[in-house]
């Protein structure tokens, strides 16, 4: 319920390969969650009808997005599944979000990041944090330029954040705790004005991967969870690769979900393919180097979360009117 695609945000992975993958692990309901974007849904239906899909690949589409999005005077993302109007939404995605992907968003953090370098005593040539068109990203941009001088600044930098431009953005940019957090909610669109546009789409909003970005703490967790729900959101993602296996950040989602009667997920977030596994949600598989975006039914999340997702589904049938689809959760979980 959490799979990236060519369309939004990954170089490698194609529709059709991730319906196979689907079909070879037994998955029987997938959702491509593209960060913004619902081309990935405007693509697949100028192939297939949801009929052709289900008989190809024995897989159910339930249509949704990945959105990023200003919550109080923080930034997270929020999935929004169920849309039933998906013109509509997607113009309203066009005119909201995506500001903080921007050249001028992107300089702006990038002479932040220089700045707090600078502070650090990190070494690092001038001449390579310029964006271009091979590189818009500033968090990328200053990972390669700081990998460059490994040997001096990886005592500074974990090893693994200097190597990866996605795990430097993730550990350093998006933690509020380091020196490099750069807080691009101005950019982003208030989560209340996207619960307001997916409701009236008919759509669905889950809290993503609530451990990524707030704080260490099962309080911090909590307190989040509750803030989120005052403002309307429809469930919590409960499992996700960017929990990095921490025990917590499963438990304190199920269990304010059941207390609090809202619905859950779980998904893979992978970006990419690596043929090696197939079932990221898995403890002890690093998360963003494994898996292929699906989840095998025999997986962690699987077996120990089947029931909560279940009965947390129960009352509401998936809905797609645009790809014609209208799947029974019980039905496609067992």
């Amino acid at each position: 319920m959490h799979i990236h695609t060519v369309y939004g945000n990954s170089k490698y992975c194609s529709l059709e390969q991730l319906l196979s993958m689907a079909t070879e692990n037994g998955v029987k309901v997938i959702s491509f969650t593209d960060h913004n974007t619902l081309k990935a849904y405007f693509e697949l239906m100028k192939k297939y009808s949801s009929e052709e899909i289900e008989r190809i690949y024995g897989v159910k589409i339930v249509v949704g997005v990945e959105v990023n999005c200003k919550i109080g005077n923080q930034f997270n993302d929020m999935l929004v599944y169920n849309i039933d109007n998906l013109t509509e939404f997607q113009n309203w995605l066009d005119a909201n979000t995506n500001l903080d992907k921007s050249l001028v968003s992107q300089q702006e953090q990038l002479e932040f990041y220089k700045q707090v370098c600078q502070n650090l005593g990190l070494k690092f040539d001038d001449e390579d944090l310029v964006l271009s068109d091979k590189c818009l990203w500033a968090g990328t941009v200053i990972s390669a330029a700081l990998n460059k001088y490994y040997d001096e600044n990886y005592h500074i930098i974990p090893d693994e954040d200097l190597k990866d431009g996605t795990l430097f953005f993730i550990h350093q940019c998006c933690n509020q705790s380091s020196p490099f957090f750069f807080n691009i909610s101005k950019y982003r669109p208030k989560v209340e004005d996207l619960i307001s546009k997916a409701h009236e789409c008919g759509g669905l909003v889950f809290v993503a991967h609530p451990g990524a970005y707030n704080g260490a703490s099962a309080e911090d967790l909590q307190q989040y969870l509750s803030f989120a729900k005052s403002l309307g959101v429809d469930g919590v993602e409960i499992d996700n690769s960017f929990n990095q296996n921490v025990n917590m950040y499963r438990t304190v989602p199920v269990k304010f979900c059941i207390d609090n009667n809202l619905k859950m997920s779980a998904g893979t977030d992978i970006h990419t393919i690596d043929d090696s596994d197939f079932t990221r949600c898995t403890p002890g598989v690093a998360p963003r180097y494994s898996g292929v975006g699906v989840t095998k039914p025999n997986s962690y999340v699987a077996k120990k979360f089947r029931k909560e997702i279940i009965d947390s589904w129960a009352k509401y049938w998936y809905f797609t009117k645009e790809l014609k689809s209208i799947i029974p959760s019980t039905e496609y979980f067992k």
